[in-house]
């Protein structure tokens, strides 16, 4: 049975070093992560992007609830235009952490 380790580094250098240790000592089941994708695998469901339409869908919803306190976006919340603006930045932000997690 193979026995699964799990290392954190700083930086995608430390990163590189340690996949290449790893490597040299056939370190089968030795996992090496940045402290993004620790974050990442700890939130669970949020590994990957959400389909565009889905997110437009959700987004709407609750956007339209007036139950839903958005703190200062309550004054824009009506704005044509904001569930466009607020799915886009979503999938942005998404993207720039996943590209920073494959670093």
């Amino acid at each position: 049975m193979i026995e699964r380790h799990t290392y954190l580094v700083a930086s995608r250098l430390a990163r590189n070093h340690a996949s290449l240790a790893a490597a040299r000592e056939q370190a089968h089941g030795r996992q090496i992560l940045s402290l993004a994708q620790a974050a990442a695998r700890l939130a669970g469901g949020f590994l990957q992007a959400i389909e565009r339409d889905t997110l437009k869908d959700v987004l709407h919803e609750v956007l339209q609830d007036e139950t839903v306190d958005l703190g200062e976006l309550n004054a824009i919340r009506d704005l044509p235009g904001m569930g466009r603006a607020v799915a886009r930045t979503l999938q942005r932000v998404w993207l720039s952490t996943a590209t920073a997690c494959r670093n």
